[in-house]
């Protein structure tokens, strides 16, 4: 759908879908205020920030050889594996799942949860993906006056950018942003898996945990730069 026309009462408001991402979900719209001037809203996929919010179809029911340490490392085809996936060795019928530590490392666990022994070259199928499906989620939206798209308005789409082109103004009406984690408070058995457990909040004030301290700090950064980390 290209283009969608609301009535009401007399009045008319026009909402032009400009770009999509992959899903087929608009992600760029463009409207028109009271004075006639455009207004661009972008929403930021979770999924592109986040892989365990992508497609399960990136990886489900792939059949890869598998070989980890004797640490339960894994050290072969890892760029297939991620973080949730659960996976079964085809010869014994055993179930594993992939974790990451702090340092982006992933390991095998087994349902028990401990950390597998050494497993040399044994074929595993992926049963269940760590990605989600939750390509549907946004985490950050931004209203702007300029096109992020199309800087010079001729129609060429070129890489989103919110560097604005307007002179004096950075031409960004509203901008938001959340912050998601799969990284609760949990009893820590191994070092390599110690989590801080911070629990963060934008605005003024940030509450956090910290070694089982409760800690407040000032927060006077702008919402725009955590969607400056989200690299758009």
């Amino acid at each position: 759908m290209k283009k969608v026309i609301a009535y009401d009462l007399g009045a008319q408001v026009a909402t032009e879908n400009l770009a999509w991402d992959e899903t087929g979900e608009v992600i760029l719209t463009k409207t028109e205020n009271e004075f006639g001037d455009p207004i661009y809203n972008f929403k930021y996929p979770a999924y592109w920030k986040y892989s365990g919010m992508n497609a399960a179809s990136k990886n489900l029911m792939f059949r890869k050889t598998i070989s980890t340490n004797s640490n339960g490392r894994i050290t072969s085809n890892v760029d297939y594996i991620e973080p949730g996936d659960e996976l079964i060795e085809e010869s014994t019928n055993i179930k594993y799942w992939a974790i990451k530590n702090n340092i982006n490392q992933l390991f095998l666990i087994d349902i028990g949860g401990s950390v597998g022994s050494l497993i040399v070259n044994k074929v595993m199928k992926i049963v269940r993906s760590g990605h989600r499906n939750l390509q549907k989620d946004n985490i950050g939206t931004i209203t702007s006056v300029f096109n992020p798209i199309d800087h010079n308005n001729d129609g060429i789409h070129n890489t989103l950018d919110f560097n604005s082109p307007l002179a004096g103004s950075n031409g960004i009406l509203q901008a938001s942003a959340l912050q998601k984690s799969e990284d609760w408070q949990t009893k820590c058995f191994e070092p390599e898996f110690e989590l801080n457990c911070a629990l963060t909040q934008f605005g003024n004030l940030v509450i956090y945990y910290l070694n089982g301290q409760l800690e407040t700090i000032d927060n006077l950064e702008s919402i725009l730069l955590v969607l400056i980390d989200l690299k758009l």
